[in-house]
């Protein structure tokens, strides 16, 4: 299975692991969506949510990429280097998918992935928290 992700590393750099994920910002917090601000200027503080983006997450041994794909035109792509990463758990377990929480030095990121328990491992070994 090919996902499309591999652009923008360094040279040298690894892949991981790779797949299919969504990435969940806030709205109030997703700078990068032209949509989303809009969204912002016209809901009320009640009705603004998390939203969520389709993509590819990639982990390399150096970051740990998210690119949105073709039909997510509304954002742009996202990179977490390893070493401000302070801690990764899972926080729901929804049958075939999973939420995970990436934690950094500033905020923390969401994403839904497939095999949860295998990602956070990943993580944490690549960014030696595990």
């Amino acid at each position: 299975m090919s996902h499309e992700v591999d652009e923008g590393r360094e040279a040298g750099e690894r892949t991981l692991r790779k797949g299919f994920a969504n990435r969940y910002t806030r709205v109030h917090n997703n700078k990068d969506s032209f949509l989303v601000g809009v969204a912002d200027v016209l809901l009320s503080d009640a009705q603004k949510r998390e939203t969520a983006s389709g993509g590819f997450l990639e982990l390399t041994d150096r970051k740990l990429y998210f690119r949105p794909h073709s039909v997510n035109f509304d954002i742009s792509s996202y990179t977490i280097p390893l070493d401000t990463i302070t801690n990764v758990y899972q926080s729901r377990n929804l049958l075939i998918s999973q939420h995970i929480i990436v934690d950094t030095l500033d905020e923390s990121h969401k994403f839904v992935v497939y095999r949860g328990k295998a990602w956070v491992a990943a993580i944490k070994a690549a960014a030696g928290l595990a």
